[in-house]
Order: structure tokens, then sequence, then C-alpha cells
């Protein structure tokens, strides 16, 4: 019963402070319109990228393959360079986003801010400035791999002609009589052992050449580059919803106000009869 009358009490004062709550229910309807109105819709600028790969001499003389640099650090130096931040802030108006797409080599570079003519083309024209700058340092990669393929072809030349020396002499061994074949036996088998590790040799390096021409061949393939066309999107605010959270908090707070309001006139009743007393 108790319950019943303090809600009933709860009513009274909501009712006797309508105008209080309605009017600053209303004042915060009328500020989240405002705030809607004047919210802008967000263009979002999309581009695939594949990051370039290197070639590394490695201890031993051989090369690898690894990448440039990591999408992440790419995002880094994009932020840095031009003043672009992860969230939209009073300071930055463009968001730079970055993902992974699953199960590629390609990963998704965006940039969300105010929708203006000069976003998309800014945002490509920054983005190829540094795919150029990442492609360049590809190249200069190459370079060592280039000296390496053109000593490789020379000395798989002296080898063949090395070989082609070799089995002449060998042929004169074996076009001579059966005693004299005999009597030369040790020279036959060392010719044949340097016939059999020069051919060895000349595997090993096609093997090698083979690779590093096929890498070569395929540089382009290993630059930093944007993939297919840039993707433009409008990001539309969501305004209805602004407008109720604004006015459902005006209307907490007016609601809160009534009872503190309420609350500090009982103090004063309270005051004023213990005064009379």
């Amino acid at each position: 019963m108790e319950d019943d009358i303090g809600l009933i009490d709860y009513l009274r004062i909501i009712w006797k402070r309508k105008l209080l709550l309605i009017a600053g229910t209303m004042v915060g309807l009328v500020a989240g319109l405002v705030v809607a109105h004047r919210m802008p819709e967000l263009y979002r600028v999309e581009l695939l990228l594949n990051m370039g790969k290197k070639m590394i001499a490695l201890p031993s003389g051989h090369f690898d393959i690894m990448p440039i640099d990591s999408p992440k650090t790419f995002v880094d130096i994009l932020q840095a360079h031009y003043s672009l931040s992860k969230e939209r802030t009073s300071k930055y108006k463009y968001a730079l986003k970055f993902e992974m797409v699953d199960n590629t080599n390609l990963n998704r570079i965006s940039t969300i801010g105010p929708a203006d003519k000069e976003t998309a083309e800014r945002f490509e024209e920054i983005v190829q400035k540094f795919c150029v700058e990442y492609s360049q340092k590809t190249e200069k990669s190459l370079i060592p791999l280039y000296e390496a393929i053109e000593t490789l072809n020379v000395y798989y030349r002296e080898i063949i002609e090395d070989v082609a020396r070799t089995k002449e002499i060998l042929e004169k061994f074996t076009s001579v009589s059966d005693i004299e074949i005999i009597e030369n036996v040790p020279s036959v088998i060392n010719i044949e052992r340097s016939l059999w590790e020069k051919r060895t040799i000349l595997k090993e390096i096609q093997s090698e050449l083979l690779f590093y021409e096929s890498f070569a061949k395929n540089a382009d393939e290993y630059k930093t580059r944007i993939v297919g066309d840039m993707r433009r999107s409008t990001i539309r605010p969501e305004k209805t919803r602004m407008v109720i959270k604004v006015a459902g908090l005006s209307f907490v707070i007016s609601l809160c106000l009534v009872f503190f309001i309420e609350y500090i006139e009982k103090l004063k009743r309270i005051e004023k009869v213990r005064k009379q007393t």
C-alpha cells in the first residue's frame, strides 16, 4: 500500500511540474533536431592494395623473397604524413581504416570523412604516391638479383665450354687402341669424374637461374599496387536515432530536475515548520 502511495506521490509531483518537464524535453527535442540537421553525410573511399615484396640476399649467397613492409606500417606512414587518424575527431576530419581481406594477399584501405569532390581523388593520389615509392624499393632490391643472374649466365657459358673441351679430350682417349686405353685408365677416370662434377654444377646453376629469372620475369607482380577500381560510398547519419537519444536524455535530466526542486522545497517547508515551533 505504501508503494502505491509513493507512486501516486511521484505522479503528483510530475503532474505538478509537468510544464518544466515538457519544456525541458522540448528543448532537448529541438536541440536534437538541430544537431541532426547539421550532421554531415560521410564519404567512404576504399582501395584494395597489394603490398609489394623484395628480394633479400641470404648469408648463404642465395636470395629469398619477403614483404617490403607490413600493411600496418604502411597505414601508420600514411597517417603520419597526411595528418590522418584511426578515428574521426575534432582535429582529424578524416579517419583511415585498414583491414586484411580473408584468404588473400590483399589489404583494404579506406578513408572516411565529410563528403566533397576532392576526397576520392586526393586519397587515391596519396596511396598511388606510396605505391610508386614502394615499387621503387622493389626495383632497387632486384639490382643484386640481376647482377647474380648475369654472373650465373657467364659462369654457365664458361662451364658449357669447359664441358665441351672435356668431352673432346675424353673422345681422344677412347679413340686410341685398347692397350693405350688401359694405360690411360686413371686419366680417363679423372676426366669422367670432372665431367660429372661439371654437369652437376650445371644443374645447380640451371636451378638457380630458373628461380631467379622467374622472379625477375614476374617482378611487376611483386610491386605494391592498387588492385581494381576505387570504390566510393556514402554513409548517411542516423538522424532519427540521434533526435530520440537527445530528447530522451533531456527528458531524464528534466525529470531529475523536477524531483530535485521538489526535494529542495520540501526541505524548506520542514525548516519553516521548525522555526514556527
